[in-house]
């Protein structure tokens, strides 16, 4: 975890915080694991703006690692 968050990529950093959420989770499929986080508290748990937040879950939508849907998001 320390490692995902010294990093400078945001999306490595995000990446690893939903990792972590996800652990927790029984189900292994991909995108069923909703992130009950809104991008105010998913920014402060990583140390980033909101407006790199949302720029980055925008790339990782694109690149196919997670999926939004109806403002939600699904890792």
């Amino acid at each position: 975890m320390i490692q995902n968050m010294a990093s400078l990529n945001p999306s490595v950093r995000l990446k690893g915080l939903l990792d972590y959420l996800r652990s927790f989770h029984d189900e292994d499929c991909e995108h069923c694991f909703p992130v009950e986080l809104t991008r105010q508290q998913i920014a402060n748990l990583v140390g980033l703006r909101v407006e790199t937040v949302i720029r980055a879950l925008k790339k990782m939508e694109q690149e196919g690692k997670i999926k939004i849907e109806n403002r939600k998001i699904l890792y």
